[in-house]
C-alpha cells in the first residue's frame, strides 16, 4: 500500500468519525457551554479526543501497527474512557 493510500484512509476515517461523533456528542449532551471565561459563542461538542482515538484505532486495524503502538492504544483507551466519563 502506498503512502498516498495510507494518508487517504486516515483522512477519510477522521472525517467520517467527526461527522458521526459530532451529532452524537450533542445528543448525549457532551458539549461545552459558553460562559464568562470562554470565548466561543455556541455550544461546542466535546468529541475531538474520541474522534482522534477512533481514527488511530481504525488505522491500527487497517495498517497493522507494531506491538508498542498497540500497547499505547490499550493504555490510552483507559484514559479516553475516564475523559468521556469526566465530560459527561
Amino acid at each position: 500500500m502506498s503512502i498516498e493510500h495510507i494518508f487517504l484512509i486516515i483522512f477519510l476515517t477522521s472525517l467520517i468519525s467527526h461527522i458521526i461523533f459530532r451529532p452524537l456528542g450533542v445528543k448525549l449532551n457532551l458539549v461545552d457551554f459558553p460562559n464568562e471565561r470562554k470565548i466561543h459563542s455556541g455550544n461546542i461538542p466535546l468529541i475531538g479526543g474520541l474522534s482522534i482515538f477512533f481514527t488511530v484505532l481504525v488505522s491500527d486495524f487497517l495498517l497493522d501497527f507494531d506491538n508498542f503502538i498497540k500497547v499505547l492504544l490499550y493504555a490510552s483507551s483507559l484514559i479516553l474512557i475516564q475523559g468521556v466519563c469526566d465530560d459527561f
